[in-house]
Protein backbone atom coordinates (compact mmCIF):
# COMPACT_ATOMS: atom_id res chain seq x y z
CA UNK A 1 0.00 0.00 0.00
CA UNK A 2 1.08 3.54 -0.39
CA UNK A 3 1.39 5.09 2.98
CA UNK A 4 1.29 8.76 1.22
CA UNK A 5 -2.60 7.52 1.60
CA UNK A 6 -2.75 7.19 5.38
CA UNK A 7 -4.24 10.17 7.04
CA UNK A 8 -1.97 12.21 9.39
CA UNK A 9 -3.20 10.13 12.16
CA UNK A 10 -3.10 6.88 10.72
CA UNK A 11 0.75 7.75 9.76
CA UNK A 12 1.05 9.55 13.81
CA UNK A 13 -0.01 5.67 14.95
CA UNK A 14 2.07 3.67 12.64
CA UNK A 15 5.61 5.33 13.79
CA UNK A 16 4.15 5.30 17.41
CA UNK A 17 3.63 1.01 16.86
CA UNK A 18 7.34 1.00 15.04
CA UNK A 19 8.55 3.33 18.54
CA UNK A 20 6.38 0.81 20.68
CA UNK A 21 8.35 -2.52 18.91
CA UNK A 22 11.91 -0.99 19.11
CA UNK A 23 11.48 -0.07 22.94
CA UNK A 24 10.25 -3.54 23.64
CA UNK A 25 13.10 -4.71 21.67
CA UNK A 26 10.75 -6.62 18.55
CA UNK A 27 12.50 -6.80 15.60
CA UNK A 28 8.93 -6.29 13.73
CA UNK A 29 6.30 -4.13 14.23
CA UNK A 30 2.86 -6.13 13.99
CA UNK A 31 -1.07 -5.42 14.41
CA UNK A 32 -0.47 -5.59 18.48
CA UNK A 33 1.89 -2.85 18.23
CA UNK A 34 -0.43 -0.39 16.17
CA UNK A 35 -3.87 -1.16 18.09
CA UNK A 36 -1.90 -0.29 21.16
CA UNK A 37 -1.03 3.28 19.43
CA UNK A 38 -4.54 3.46 18.40
CA UNK A 39 -5.31 3.23 22.11
CA UNK A 40 -3.06 5.56 23.17
CA UNK A 41 -3.65 8.16 20.50
CA UNK A 42 -3.76 11.41 22.46
CA UNK A 43 -7.77 12.67 21.20
CA UNK A 44 -8.13 9.65 19.16
CA UNK A 45 -11.29 8.64 17.68
CA UNK A 46 -10.37 4.57 18.12
CA UNK A 47 -10.40 4.91 22.24
CA UNK A 48 -13.46 7.16 21.76
CA UNK A 49 -15.16 5.10 19.61
CA UNK A 50 -14.95 1.79 21.74
CA UNK A 51 -15.41 3.32 25.13
CA UNK A 52 -19.15 5.11 23.11
CA UNK A 53 -19.52 1.02 22.64
CA UNK A 54 -18.75 -0.16 26.37
CA UNK A 55 -15.47 -0.95 26.33
CA UNK A 56 -13.01 -0.82 28.58
CA UNK A 57 -10.25 1.05 26.90
CA UNK A 58 -7.76 0.42 29.66
CA UNK A 59 -8.73 -3.08 30.21
CA UNK A 60 -8.55 -3.35 26.38
CA UNK A 61 -4.97 -1.68 26.44
CA UNK A 62 -3.60 -3.84 29.46
CA UNK A 63 -4.51 -7.09 27.38
CA UNK A 64 -2.47 -5.47 24.24
CA UNK A 65 0.46 -4.77 26.73
CA UNK A 66 0.10 -8.34 27.91
CA UNK A 67 0.17 -9.87 24.47
CA UNK A 68 3.06 -7.71 23.48
CA UNK A 69 4.80 -9.09 26.67
CA UNK A 70 4.62 -12.73 25.01
CA UNK A 71 6.89 -11.54 21.90
CA UNK A 72 10.43 -12.90 22.28
CA UNK A 73 13.16 -9.77 23.00
CA UNK A 74 15.80 -9.34 20.13
CA UNK A 75 18.90 -10.41 21.30
CA UNK A 76 20.68 -8.26 18.96
CA UNK A 77 21.80 -11.22 16.94
CA UNK A 78 20.54 -11.46 13.76
CA UNK A 79 17.27 -9.58 12.38
CA UNK A 80 16.93 -6.14 12.10
CA UNK A 81 19.63 -4.33 12.82
CA UNK A 82 19.88 -3.33 16.57
CA UNK A 83 17.13 -0.70 17.36
CA UNK A 84 15.51 -0.99 14.11
CA UNK A 85 12.31 -2.95 13.25
CA UNK A 86 10.41 -4.30 10.24
CA UNK A 87 7.26 -4.11 9.21
CA UNK A 88 5.59 -7.49 9.50
CA UNK A 89 3.96 -10.04 6.70
CA UNK A 90 0.91 -9.50 9.07
CA UNK A 91 0.98 -5.82 9.29
CA UNK A 92 1.65 -5.39 5.88
CA UNK A 93 -1.77 -7.73 4.99
CA UNK A 94 -4.18 -5.25 7.55
CA UNK A 95 -2.50 -1.90 6.07
CA UNK A 96 -3.76 -3.59 2.69
CA UNK A 97 -6.61 -4.48 4.09
CA UNK A 98 -7.25 -1.03 5.34
CA UNK A 99 -6.53 0.41 2.23
CA UNK A 100 -9.11 -1.81 0.29
CA UNK A 101 -11.76 -0.94 3.01
CA UNK A 102 -11.04 2.91 2.18
CA UNK A 103 -11.18 2.09 -1.76
CA UNK A 104 -14.58 0.86 -1.17
CA UNK A 105 -15.88 3.53 0.12
CA UNK A 106 -14.31 5.77 -2.04
CA UNK A 107 -12.25 7.24 0.72
CA UNK A 108 -8.97 9.21 -0.73
CA UNK A 109 -7.27 8.32 2.36
CA UNK A 110 -7.00 5.10 4.66
CA UNK A 111 -7.96 6.59 8.42
CA UNK A 112 -7.99 5.32 11.95
CA UNK A 113 -11.12 3.93 11.31
CA UNK A 114 -10.01 1.78 8.28
CA UNK A 115 -7.70 0.31 10.49
CA UNK A 116 -9.31 -0.74 13.14
CA UNK A 117 -12.17 -2.65 10.68
CA UNK A 118 -9.31 -4.53 9.40
CA UNK A 119 -7.94 -5.53 12.31
CA UNK A 120 -11.83 -6.53 13.60
CA UNK A 121 -12.11 -8.27 10.51
CA UNK A 122 -8.66 -10.51 11.29
CA UNK A 123 -10.56 -12.25 14.23
CA UNK A 124 -8.65 -15.08 15.03
CA UNK A 125 -6.33 -14.89 12.29
CA UNK A 126 -3.71 -12.35 14.11
CA UNK A 127 -2.98 -11.16 17.83
CA UNK A 128 -4.77 -8.32 17.64
CA UNK A 129 -7.92 -9.59 16.11
CA UNK A 130 -8.05 -12.50 18.84
CA UNK A 131 -7.80 -9.67 21.43
CA UNK A 132 -10.25 -7.26 19.75
CA UNK A 133 -12.39 -10.83 19.95
CA UNK A 134 -11.84 -11.57 23.42
CA UNK A 135 -12.82 -8.05 24.49
CA UNK A 136 -16.12 -8.50 22.10
CA UNK A 137 -15.62 -5.45 20.47
CA UNK A 138 -19.44 -5.12 19.20
CA UNK A 139 -18.28 -3.62 15.40
CA UNK A 140 -19.46 -5.85 12.51
CA UNK A 141 -18.65 -5.76 8.40
CA UNK A 142 -22.07 -5.52 6.99
CA UNK A 143 -21.25 -4.56 3.43
CA UNK A 144 -24.61 -6.27 2.25
CA UNK A 145 -27.01 -5.04 4.34
CA UNK A 146 -25.07 -1.11 4.77
CA UNK A 147 -23.57 -0.31 1.42
CA UNK A 148 -21.10 1.75 1.86
CA UNK A 149 -20.49 1.59 6.04
CA UNK A 150 -17.18 1.19 7.20
CA UNK A 151 -19.68 -0.65 9.97
CA UNK A 152 -22.57 -0.82 11.15
CA UNK A 153 -23.23 1.43 15.02
CA UNK A 154 -26.11 1.87 17.31
CA UNK A 155 -27.54 5.59 16.94
CA UNK A 156 -27.13 5.36 20.61
CA UNK A 157 -23.92 4.75 20.49
CA UNK A 158 -23.25 7.53 17.66
CA UNK A 159 -25.28 9.90 19.99
CA UNK A 160 -22.42 9.43 22.55
CA UNK A 161 -19.11 10.41 20.53
CA UNK A 162 -18.62 13.92 21.31
CA UNK A 163 -18.24 15.35 17.74
CA UNK A 164 -21.53 15.20 15.28
CA UNK A 165 -19.43 14.79 12.30
CA UNK A 166 -18.00 11.08 13.79
CA UNK A 167 -21.31 10.18 13.39
CA UNK A 168 -21.59 10.84 10.06
CA UNK A 169 -18.29 9.27 9.63
CA UNK A 170 -19.33 6.29 10.92
CA UNK A 171 -22.94 6.08 10.12
CA UNK A 172 -22.24 6.56 5.88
Amino acid sequence: MDLNRLTQKSQQALAAAQDAATRAGHVEVDSLHLLLALLQQPDGLVPRLLDAMGTDVDRLTADVEAELQRIPRSTGAGGAPQGQVVVSARLAALLDEADKEARRLSDEYVSVEHLLVAMVAEAERSPAGRVLARRGIPLELDHDHAPGAAFVITLSVAERLDHPQEVALLAR
